[in-house]
Order: C-alpha cells, then sequence, then structure tokens
C-alpha cells in the first residue's frame, strides 16, 4: 500500500494530460514494464512508448530520488524531448536538463538535474570523463534502440549500453519492432516486452503511373484507384487536406525536398482558409528573421511555408527547423513537409499521409532500394492519433518494380539488427577511450570488454575482433597515445587521455600533432587546412571538374610551406584546399549568403561544418598545450576565437570584452577604437553614440 501511495498510475497519467492508458501501455504497466530492472519495449512507431518511458522516470524520482538520462540519437530530438518533458515534469518536482554539445565540458550543470536528455556521443564522452554523479543515475532511457544497426551511430551505442550496464542501473530500451528483438533482449539479459499496437490502422498503397492500390498486410488487396493528374504527390495530398489532414513527403535528396516543396505550393495554397494563411505569414517572416541578410534557401522555405509546404533536410539550420515544427504540430498550418529520406529519424512529425516518393538511394555507383526497416520506419508516421482514424503510407515506383516493392516492403519483413562495431575507425576511438578512462587496463580487460558487446553476442566467435584490437592498439602506440608497460599494462599517455577527453579520432588528433611538430612558421591557413584533415570533417566541400585546374594554378601560387607541401600530392587535397578557403572567407567576414553562393552549400551544412571547425581548432590548442608548443596553442587558439566569432584578427581583442561581438566589435574599430584598453576608458554614453553611428 506505501508504493501505491507514492505513485498512483492513474492519477499521474491524469497529470500527464492522458485520460487513460492505451492497449499496449495497460499491457505494458500489467507485465511490470516500468518497475522491471531492464526492459526492451518494442511496438510500432506511435504506439505510445514515450508515455511508458515518463512513467517510469516519475517512479524512479519518486521511489529512489535518484537521476534518469533519457538517451536520442540526435540534438535536435533532444531539444525537442526538453521543451516537451520540462512541462510535464516540473509539476512533479523534476529538474530537466539536456546535453548535446561541448565533449570537453564536465557538465557540471547536470548534476542538480533529475532528468537529463542526452545524445549517445555527449552520453559516452561524459563516461569517459567519470564523473561522480555518474552514480546517481537510477534509470537510462535508450531511445530508438534499433539504431544499434546504423552505419554512423550504432557502434557507439553498441559501446554505450555495455557500460550503462557496469552502472548497474536499470535500463528501459525503447525500439521499433524488430524480428531479433529476442536475441538483442538476451544480449542485454533484459526482458522483452513485445506490441504490434498501433492507435490508428496503417494502410499501405503503392503509386505506380496513374493508379493506387491499397493494401492490408493481414488481408490483402484492399482496393485501387485512378489518378487523375500526372502530379501524384499532389493528388494525393490534395484529398488528405479536404479531409483537414497533413502530409509528410519522403525524397532521396535535399535538391529533391526543395523543388517538390515548391513543386507542389500552389496546388496546396488553395486548400488554406485565410487564418491558416495569416499564420504562415508570421512563420515565413520568422524564417526570414534567422539571418540578418536572407539567404536564396531562406527565401526560398519562407515562400514554401507562405504556400503551407516546407522542406528538410540537413541543410535547414536548427532555428528553422523549429518554426517548421511549430507550423506543422503546434499551428497546423503548414500541411505538408517534403523531407530527405536520410533524415526520416530525425522527424517527430505524424502525419495523415506519408509518401516515400524515392525507395532507391544512389550509393556513389548506382542506385540501389533502401532497407525495408528505413522504409517501415517512415511509414509508421502515417496516422495522427488524435485526428486520424487510420493512416497511409503510399509508396512510389515504376511499374517493373512494383512486384518488388509489394514482396519486399508491403508483405516483407523488417530486416534483423547485427552489430556494427567490426571497424577499425570505430576501434581505434573506443580502444583509446577505454583504456584512458582506465575502464580497461590491458589486453585482458579489454577483451572482457568487448566479449560483452552484441558483436561477441551474435557471431560468437571473437578471435576476428580481438585481432583487430590488437591492430588498433598497435596503432595508438605508434601514434604515442598508449604505452604498455613491463607488466603487460595498456597504459593512455597523458596527450593519449586528452585526445580521449576531446572525443575526437585519434587519426584526427595524429595529424594535429603531426601539424604541431612542424618547426617552420605556419600562416593562418595552414591552420585551417590542417582542421580540414581530420575525419571529423569529412564530406569535405565538393569540387566540380572544370574548377579543377583553377584550384591548382591557384595553389601553385602560393607559398606553400612544409605542411601544406606534404599534402600536395594526396588524392583528396583539393577538396581539403576549398574546404579550408571557406574557413578562411568566414573568418574574413565574408558574408554568409556569399560564402553560401560561392561554395553551394546550405545553411545547416554551413552551420555543421564551422561547429566542427570551432571544436578542432580548439582540439589544435590543447594538444599543442600538452606537447608544451607555446606558438601553436596560441595560433590554436586564435583560430578558435575567429571561427567562434566571424572576425579578422584585428578583432580579436575587442572580442574579448564581454558583450562585444562581431557586429559591435567592427562599428569601434571603424571610429578608431581598436583595443579593449581603449574601450575600456569610453563611458557609457560615448559607447552608446559610436554604435548608433551608421
Amino acid at each position: 500500500m506505501q508504493e501505491q501511495a507514492q505513485f498512483d498510475i492513474g492519477q499521474i497519467i491524469g497529470q500527464l494530460s492522458h485520460k487513460t492508458l492505451n492497449p499496449m501501455q495497460a499491457k505494458a504497466v500489467m507485465e511490470g514494464v516500468i518497475d522491471a530492472r531492464k526492459v526492451l519495449v518494442c511496438a510500432p512507431t506511435a504506439s505510445g512508448k514515450t508515455l511508458i518511458a515518463q512513467l517510469a522516470m516519475i517512479k524512479n524520482f519518486k521511489e529512489t530520488q535518484k537521476k534518469s538520462v533519457y538517451v536520442v540519437p540526435l540534438k535536435a530530438l533532444a531539444q525537442e524531448k526538453q521543451t516537451e518533458f520540462s512541462g510535464l515534469f516540473s509539476q512533479f518536482g523534476m529538474k530537466v536538463e539536456s546535453s548535446t554539445g561541448d565533449f570537453d565540458s564536465d557538465a557540471s550543470e547536470l548534476a542538480i538535474a533529475d532528468v537529463i536528455i542526452i545524445t549517445i556521443e555527449k552520453l559516452d564522452s561524459l563516461l569517459r570523463h567519470k564523473l561522480p554523479w555518474l552514480e546517481k543515475i537510477g534509470l537510462a532511457v535508450v531511445d530508438e534502440a534499433h539504431l544499434l544497426n546504423d552505419e554512423s551511430r550504432g557502434a557507439t551505442l553498441e559501446i554505450v549500453l555495455v557500460k550503462l550496464l557496469d552502472l548497474n542501473c536499470k535500463m528501459l530500451a525503447l525500439s521499433a519492432t524488430i524480428p531479433n528483438s529476442d536475441e538483442i533482449s538476451k544480449w542485454l539479459n533484459a526482458q522483452l516486452f513485445v506490441s504490434d499496437y498501433r492507435p490508428t490502422k496503417l494502410v499501405h498503397a503503392i503509386a505506380s503511373e496513374t493508379k493506387v492500390t491499397y493494401y492490408d498486410k493481414k488481408s490483402g488487396e484492399l482496393s485501387s484507384q485512378k489518378l487523375l493528374t500526372k502530379n501524384t504527390i499532389s493528388e494525393l495530398l490534395r484529398g488528405v487536406f479536404d479531409k483537414k489532414g497533413q502530409g509528410l513527403v519522403f525524397v532521396s535528396s535535399r535538391r529533391f525536398a526543395e523543388s517538390s516543396a515548391v513543386e507542389n505550393g500552389p496546388s496546396t495554397y488553395i486548400c488554406l482558409t485565410v487564418e491558416e494563411k495569416e499564420k504562415l505569414e508570421v512563420l515565413a517572416q520568422k524564417v526570414l528573421k534567422t539571418f540578418q541578410t536572407p539567404t536564396m534557401q531562406c527565401k526560398s522555405l519562407a515562400n514554401c511555408i507562405r504556400n503551407g509546404v516546407a522542406f528538410h533536410h540537413a541543410g535547414i539550420p536548427s532555428k528553422q527547423r523549429t518554426i517548421i515544427e511549430e507550423g506543422y504540430k503546434n499551428e497546423r498550418a503548414i500541411k505538408a513537409i517534403f523531407a530527405t529520406t536520410t533524415l526520416a529519424m530525425g522527424i517527430d512529425y505524424p502525419a495523415s499521409i506519408v509518401i516515400v516518393k524515392h525507395l532507391k538511394r544512389f550509393t556513389g555507383a548506382f542506385s540501389e532500394f533502401i532497407p525495408n526497416f528505413e522504409v517501415q520506419q517512415m511509414c509508421g508516421r502515417a496516422g495522427r492519433p488524435r485526428y486520424d482514424k487510420e493512416g497511409i503510407a503510399v509508396l512510389m515506383c515504376a511499374p517493373k518494380d512494383k512486384e518488388y516493392v509489394l514482396d519486399n516492403y508491403v508483405y516483407g519483413a523488417i530486416e534483423k539488427i547485427y552489430s556494427k562495431l567490426a571497424s577499425a575507425a570505430i576501434l581505434r576511438m573506443h580502444c583509446l577511450g577505454l583504456l584512458a578512462s582506465e575502464y580497461c587496463n590491458s589486453y585482458e580487460s579489454i577483451y572482457r570488454f568487448f566479449e560483452r558487446s552484441l558483436f561477441a553476442f551474435q557471431y560468437g566467435k571473437t578471435e576476428e575482433l580481438f585481432e583487430m584490437i590488437e591492430n588498433v592498439i598497435f596503432e595508438l602506440k605508434e601514434m604515442e597515445f598508449l604505452v604498455e608497460r613491463k607488466s603487460g599494462n595498456l597504459v593512455a599517455t597523458p596527450l593519449g587521455r586528452r585526445v580521449s577527453e576531446l572525443y575526437i579520432d585519434p587519426l584526427s588528433a595524429s595529424e594535429f600533432v603531426r601539424f604541431i611538430k612542424v618547426k617552420e612558421p605556419k600562416s593562418a591557413f595552414d591552420y585551417l587546412f590542417a582542421i580540414n584533415c581530420a575525419t571529423e570533417m569529412y564530406p569535405l566541400v565538393s569540387i566540380k571538374r572544370t574548377e579543377e585546374m583553377g584550384l591548382f594554378a591557384e595553389v601553385e601560387h602560393l607559398e606553400m610551406g612544409k605542411y601544406l607541401e606534404s599534402h600536395y600530392d594526396e588524392r583528396n587535397f583539393l577538396e581539403r584546399y576549398k574546404s579550408a578557403k571557406l574557413l578562411e572567407k568566414w573568418i574574413s567576414e565574408e558574408t554568409e549568403e556569399a560564402i553560401l553562393e560561392k561554395f553551394e552549400i546550405a545553411p545547416g551544412i554551413l552551420a555543421s561544418r564551422v561547429r566542427n571547425a570551432k571544436w578542432l581548432a580548439y582540439s589544435i590548442a590543447e594538444l599543442a598545450y600538452m606537447l608544451n608548443e607555446t606558438n601553436s596553442y596560441r595560433e590554436g587558439k586564435k583560430a578558435m576565437r575567429r571561427i567562434k566569432y566571424v572576425i579578422k584578427e584585428e578583432l580579436l581583442d575587442l572580442c574579448r570584452t564581454r558583450g562585444i561581438g562581431r557586429v559591435r566589435a567592427r562599428k569601434l574599430f571603424g571610429n578608431g577604437i581598436t583595443t579593449s584598453e581603449m574601450y575600456s576608458k569610453l563611458s557609457k554614453s560615448e559607447v552608446r553614440d559610436i554604435l548608433r553611428r551608421i
């Protein structure tokens, strides 16, 4: 009775704005999911798994006063969850924080948080720092656990899960339906809860040429209809808009996302009410104001939003993504979003209809069908629980592919999840992390750690993995990040520990050390080039064939120093050179619009490149400090600050003053105030007068 008084589920779900639990949630509670020590929950997208996690976190707080960590794959999802959870949990006295950024931070603000929303990589970084408050974690909720199968994030998630098991906290892993969920739960030694419940029925459809055929996975073909126009997407969306619904359209590239939104805007506009048009104009103005001078992409997005549609891809800045979310989920005035298939997991937007326009992806040599798991993730967004009785997922294809699409995507099985750990690049980073944090201290202990991995569990034979680990450790010793004692113990050098704390690829760090040790004078451009030699800067800025001769001619006229010259014959030298030129324009106070146009990249991509470059410049400075290379330390810090503030070197001193950024510094400099010392002698009224001048 004591526990019931502390945790009354009926009362709590009411406080969480739910009238009752849906069948999946009720079954999960009845089977003890929120009480389990470790549990893997597998249920379709939009089935209500988040509420199960919320109940578990509230219960953990009420009964133990311990922390919960909520692990997500993307920063955008972390921000979304923080907004959602902060409002809900405050009534229970729970403080919510998120942590997604600086990998070299001790994140001390998290020590007082009750719920910490965190990305996979950031949690891995904090675990390396061995912070005291990590022992106060009572529950780890791992959202999107099926990302174990993801090529880019899967291995890090696998490592983090093994470390979380060692923390001896409760674990609640949430996943979409996966065929080998039994295998994954056995690896985690977790209770398995599986449900096929969906709050809205999902109907699949195949659109081929002028015909759409609808299917139920259990009962087969339902019906078909002829399309009246050649614009299949427009016609399908129009049918949904007439019923006050919304749509999501997935395409293969950013270019298609933008062009499809532009193409389908006019047909959407005629479905809008006067009130919706007013809301959309407000949203469009917000988009334009995210940049001091709106870019071409900004203007295009604003125009699309005025028509009731939006495009969504990796090149969209985070502020604009928030505006799109506001218009789609809150205002419900944006009727359709056109997004890239690769960004499907980053969009938590339910829709009445989901249309997958491109089921193939270009791999560099040819186009191939994307995995069924990805397709079902997209299709699972169909059906808004509060508004729709059923969701429709339409797969578009050529007539010759219809049978394949039907067999593989409508009736076909989803692919199993397999470990992505067996990669030298991945092992290099994680082996150093394990040894630098003293999580492991020998070959034997590092073998024991990886014996608990999903890779070892699935494949049994670990000889191949151990051989790769040996090779990686040999590499790390060659880089002087590890040493092997006579006792056989493996110990990270001070430099190796710093590389691990900085959370950069040891290969990048090795290149930086090489750069720092070049004794001859290095220019500011050399630092920018060195930054673009890091694996973290890939993919580099692309080069057209027509540019190659001009860039080579440009390089020939440079006074290349020893470092730059040493890279001249490498395969991707020109891409690195052009990528460094982009950063050079950035720190030369070139307008963002001019950079975007000249280098033909999207604002979101530019923001990502600048963010990574700032961190890598900081890393160069920190490694130079470890090597006692004073000049490289100073120049690395200078490069980092110039990238951060987007300034020429002449403004560095002024920008050291609190409250002075690039715009104010440039105005002061133009009026003869060139140093922080000169600024400090000005009265407040004199500063105001200068800043008001045109």
